[in-house]
């Protein structure tokens, strides 16, 4: 399963600078599963993402921590589509 994280604010994110944004999105990973989040390709250029993990049995919106590692100030809009969640069951 795939889900699309998007941004819960509106906002600039200066070169170098880090920030913590809060998806839109409630999720809930089953007690048996890992979520994986992966920056999506069209921010890969500019956007690092720092956590890449949501643990076993979290319910709530995911922080995602995002870096701009471009030389050029990047806006972000509210409900812009930022990272993935992959679920990956335990065997």
């Amino acid at each position: 399963m795939i889900v699309t994280l998007t941004s819960s604010i509106s906002g600039e994110i200066i070169p170098g600078a880090f920030v913590a944004i809060v998806s839109e999105q409630d999720i809930e990973i089953p007690n048996d599963a890992v979520g994986i989040i992966g920056i999506r390709k069209s921010w890969g250029d500019k956007l690092v993402l720092g956590a890449t993990l949501a643990e076993p049995g979290y319910s709530g919106r995911l922080l995602l921590q995002l870096t701009n590692r471009s030389h050029r100030t990047i806006e972000i809009r509210k409900g812009e589509e930022l990272c993935n969640l992959v679920l990956v069951r335990a065997w």
